[in-house]
């Protein structure tokens, strides 16, 4: 994969991980089990895999 690929990449993965940064913003303080739910679906289906990818890609800039 070239650089600008990775670096693409990294960006696109940001996006997931600022979304991440959002719902841990909308459930620190506010207890709704509907909301935690949703948010423990994103963190197993999306947010491990984002950090896993952005981690990969990292290291194959270094």
């Amino acid at each position: 994969m070239k650089i600008n690929q990775k670096i693409l990449s990294i960006v696109v993965i940001g996006c997931s991980l600022i979304t991440l940064l959002e719902d841990r913003n909308s459930t620190s303080h506010i207890y709704n089990e509907n909301l935690e739910d949703e948010v423990a679906k994103r963190i197993m289906n999306d947010y491990v895999a984002a950090i896993g990818e952005l981690v990969k890609n990292l290291e194959g800039l270094l």
